[in-house]
């Protein structure tokens, strides 16, 4: 049986606001992996690229995903990118339940827009403007996103408590 729930999607589709609402609706503990990653660096995500590079992020990447997984009762959000990373997938396929979470190009955009965080969050990846690198980036990840999910949500136009009661319904019905 699978003992966290993992939350997999592409940034602003809603793994940190649906991840704190599951852990709440649950009693299970949230962690969001870009949170962890940041304590383990001792510095935001947007300077662990500018000052180490993607590789080291994803290193860290991997080191705080693996040791997550294989922990007990979390409700997990992995970073947008975690399942590009083939040893991410497998931790969480072996050890959660993933839920992959969606929400169209223009949902996307309009919510990072609006999040204070996503400066400190969510560092450009391409040299793209906002808009064509989203879509770049969902089409280049869709099938990894995919691959490493039991259940897809579409978070584009249901509430966060929607979002919540199909997870809940779909977790406790893979657990009998």
């Amino acid at each position: 049986m699978k003992k966290n729930i993992a939350l997999v999607g592409f940034r602003c589709t809603g793994k940190t606001a649906v991840g704190q609402a599951l852990a709440k609706k649950t009693g299970m503990t949230f962690r969001d992996a870009d949170v962890v990653i940041e304590e383990r660096a001792g510095k935001t995500i947007a300077a662990i690229f500018r000052d180490d590079g993607e590789p080291a992020f994803r290193a860290v990447e991997v080191d705080v995903t693996t040791d997550l997984c294989a922990a007990d009762g979390l409700i997990i959000a992995t970073g947008g990118g975690a399942v590009m990373n083939p040893q991410n997938v497998s931790n969480i396929r072996h050890h959660c339940f993933a839920v992959l979470l969606e929400a169209d190009p223009v949902t996307i955009l309009r919510r990072m827009n609006r999040d204070p965080e996503t400066e400190r969050m969510r560092p450009a990846l391409t040299d793209l403007d906002q808009q064509k690198e989203i879509e770049h980036l969902l089409e280049v990840r869709a099938e990894s996103y995919r691959s490493a999910s039991d259940i897809r949500v579409d978070t584009s136009a249901i509430s966060i408590d929607e979002v919540v009661d199909i997870i809940v319904r779909e977790f406790e019905s893979s657990t009998t």
